[in-house]
């Protein structure tokens, strides 16, 4: 374990919550971005920090190094930061969305961030369907993941 806290976004998170989104976007290759980085960082700090239900992953150094975003059954975001080292923490922010929605999850990525995918794969998450990126606003073909106890409908 590398000391890595997993804990609520206070309101005085967003910003770096905000910058990790932003660097991971870019760290996929998504090629069009739907939103501006201003508009990303008030959506982050108006909606869906004081909203919704937001884990990060901080270091001991204070730094973030990922978060998580869940809406009802649904993953909303999942980003580590990128060029940091896989210590596990995304697979500790699975667990915990699997602890927190025993009925199942549901989530999308994007098909280019194989980085993404990784932790889904070990943790029984089930591909369940792919789009073309006419879905989405960055227009990136995208994965649709399920995790369920029973069948998926």
């Amino acid at each position: 374990m590398d000391g890595t806290e997993i804990r609520l976004a206070a309101a005085d998170d967003a910003a770096a919550f905000a910058e990790v989104d932003l660097e991971s976007l870019r760290a996929t290759y998504v090629l069009r971005r739907a939103h501006s980085d201003d508009s990303v960082r008030a959506r982050i700090r108006d909606v869906l920090v004081p909203s919704s239900e937001t884990w990060l992953a901080v270091r001991p150094d204070g730094r973030m190094a990922g978060f998580m975003v869940l809406i009802d059954e649904f993953i909303d975001r999942r980003y580590l930061a990128p060029g940091a080292p896989s210590q596990g923490q995304g697979g500790r922010l699975v667990d915990l969305a699997k602890a927190r929605r025993a009925g199942g999850l549901d989530l999308h990525m994007f098909q280019v961030s194989v980085r993404a995918r990784r932790p889904c794969e070990r943790h029984a998450i089930r591909e369940v369907g792919r789009g073309d990126g006419s879905g989405n606003e960055e227009g990136q073909p995208d994965i649709r993941c399920a995790l369920r106890s029973g069948p998926v409908v």
